[in-house]
């Protein structure tokens, strides 16, 4: 937590930016937000909790309870198993979101560190500054836009597209924000993503994480009809009925499909064309390995 205030961002962040900490940190931690609280009482506003609201499944609330309450013209998120490591980040997306107001975010890379192996991954990302769209972000398979890297306008942050989705992740926000307006990826080296045991997505299966990820995908197409987010629909969708090896015995398998093809005019022919065929190549491995 000192890390975080006393040596990032320490021009442009204790100058203007307004920093909202929600807390669910143990005492210690606690007791430095408290300390700072008080020393800059300007400047950090903590909500402290005692139950972790992200177990709870209210992330969406308590991001948009903490985007009201922010009182910059910015967000940046700093979470807590991450950290920013060039201290002018701010100051440099800031100062492009400044010179060029049509732009509603921007990103900048970061390393990437296993805290299990104590090594860096390697990351597909790009070495040039570079404009994002909707369809780069969603289907290039590109490191580009994770939540600790970005900054974005809160004025161009709707609150209307979360009575449309039940389920909600940094890929909804993110592609709402594009919608919105226009996006910047930044080449600099800004921050460290840690992956750790404890995080989200390390902690859930691959075919859990599928289907929250059609699911997501599923009410981003519903809302947008955008057909850059319905060439991600299909491929979260391809991937999640492969993991299910296309049993048709199994029964989230035909619920994932069904919900589909009941209810989507536009993609049943795409699904089921995709469906049939990898059932007709497993039968057919089935019966020449049984042959």
């Amino acid at each position: 937590m000192r890390d975080k205030i006393d040596k990032n961002q320490k021009d442009y962040f204790l100058r203007e930016q307004i920093k909202a900490i929600q807390s669910e940190l143990g005492e210690d931690e606690d007791d430095e937000i408290r300390e700072y609280e008080a020393k800059y009482p300007d400047l950090i506003f903590p909500l402290y909790e005692e139950v972790n609201q992200y177990q709870k499944g209210k992330a969406a609330e308590i991001d948009f309870y903490n985007y009201r309450r922010a009182r910059g013209k910015y967000i940046a998120y700093c979470e807590g198993d991450d950290y920013w490591t060039d201290p002018l980040k701010l100051q440099k997306q800031v100062d492009f979101m400044e010179a060029n107001p049509e732009y509603s975010v921007c990103f900048h890379n970061c390393y990437m560190f296993d805290t299990c192996k104590n090594e860096y991954v390697p990351r597909k990302t790009l070495n040039k500054d570079c404009d994002i769209d909707l369809d780069i972000f969603l289907n290039s398979h590109l490191a580009i836009a994770q939540p600790l890297t970005m900054v974005f306008r809160r004025n161009m942050f709707s609150y209307e597209w979360k009575k449309y989705n039940n389920h909600y992740c940094d890929t909804v926000e993110i592609s709402h924000l594009l919608i919105e307006g226009r996006g910047k990826f930044m080449a600099f080296y800004g921050g460290q993503y840690n992956l750790h045991k404890g995080g989200v997505c390390s902690s859930i299966s691959d075919v859990k994480l599928s289907r929250f990820a059609t699911e997501c995908a599923r009410e981003l197409w519903d809302y947008t009809r955008n057909d850059y987010v319905k060439k991600f629909f299909l491929n979260n969708m391809k991937w999640c009925l492969d993991l299910y090896e296309h049993d048709i015995r199994n029964k989230e398998y035909r619920q994932i499909l069904w919900k589909t093809i009941s209810r989507d005019s536009v993609l049943r022919g795409t699904v089921l064309k995709y469906c049939v065929k990898k059932i007709l190549q497993k039968l057919t491995k089935k019966y020449l390995y049984v042959k």
